[in-house]
């Protein structure tokens, strides 16, 4: 981690890209990896060098848009002995984001626009620009979310329990879009937006499953196609042990209609009055977010052309061979 450099992103498709970008518009490129991250990020990354990891800490580490939330739910039910009582705390809470202060200017709150800031709880103890902090105070066992690659994460993370989901990238991408043109002000087409994606230009591209810690879990999502199977694997990792009775608890806590019905973990009241006003900023129109869109599984297939899905399977070739991740090309 202290040895990562960053550079401003150059390339033909910048100037483009932050055009259509509302609340982020400048980039830099990690080196020597090459990961994306928006320009905010280098202050961050250098104030959590000194964070002090815990023995017990647990790393879910993902892409954006590759099944997240529904592992945290997951995985920090098994820890907690599935009290579904206690899952009513909101996610945010219980499982803290890494590089959520990251999103912030140098000067944090202070450089966000008041009719931005307004909108978030400043009396919340997870608020942005503090939640580093809150982060130090959460209880042991630590289930800590991170959309990072190890290589921007502190080298104790790779002592540390880790559990990386990985899914389909031409379903992470439609996912994303919808995310990145509410939550961010994306206001590109989707067409562009493939463009960016392909050309790593996303804000941190986790597309390697060559994970290599001390002990590291990978699985596949939707694991859900056999949960039972990924929650009794998981819990043998974790060192937990589950009753057939709290097993099937947690699976029909964790099905997607209820997921998506539940405001723990749903974020669309974080986000919509954000999104809202973006929009009315930038001029556009949206329906709101939709943190939770359809869990489906193959959904690229009503989204992407023919053309766009022949760039990402030689993008699949490229970049996912001898990774262990069960990506392949794949016919419209």
């Amino acid at each position: 981690m202290s040895n990562v450099e960053f550079y401003p992103l150059e390339g033909s498709l910048v100037p483009r890209m932050e055009k259509h970008l509302f609340l982020y518009r400048k980039f830099v490129r990690s080196w020597p990896d090459g990961y994306v991250m928006n320009a905010y990020f280098p202050k961050f990354h250098k104030q959590m060098q000194d964070f002090e990891l815990r023995q017990d800490d647990i790393f879910i580490i993902t892409f954006p848009r590759s099944g997240t939330t529904w592992g945290q739910e997951l995985i920090w039910n098994i820890l907690h002995g599935v009290d579904l009582e206690a899952a009513k705390e909101k996610l945010m809470s219980r499982s803290p984001f890494w590089e959520y202060d990251g999103l912030l200017p140098p000067r944090g709150v202070l450089d966000v626009p008041k009719e931005i800031m307004q909108y978030f709880d400043k009396e919340d103890p997870t608020y942005l620009g503090r939640h580093s902090e809150f982060m130090a105070k959460v209880s042991s066992p630590r289930l800590i979310k991170t959309h990072l690659p190890l290589s921007l994460l502190p080298d104790q993370v790779k002592e540390r329990k880790v559990i990386y989901i990985a899914r389909n990238p031409k379903d992470v991408c439609v996912s994303y879009y919808h995310l990145f043109r509410t939550a961010s002000g994306f206001i590109g087409s989707f067409d562009d937006f493939v463009d960016y994606f392909l050309e790593d230009m996303s804000e941190c591209l986790l597309r390697s499953g060559r994970l290599t810690t001390r002990s590291c879990f990978k699985y596949f999502f939707p694991g859900a196609l056999n949960l039972q199977q990924v929650i009794y694997r998981i819990s043998s990792f974790l060192d937990r042990q589950l009753t057939s009775e709290q097993v099937h608890r947690l699976m029909n806590h964790v099905s997607f209609e209820n997921m998506k019905n539940n405001k723990a973990v749903a974020f669309e009241s974080n986000f919509s009055v954000l999104t809202q006003k973006a929009m009315k900023l930038i001029g556009t129109i949206g329906s709101g977010i939709q943190f939770l869109r359809t869990g489906k599984v193959g959904g690229w297939k009503c989204s992407l052309t023919k053309d766009q899905n022949m760039r990402f399977n030689r993008y699949i070739r490229e970049h996912f061979s001898g990774t262990g991740l069960p990506y392949k090309p794949d016919d419209i």
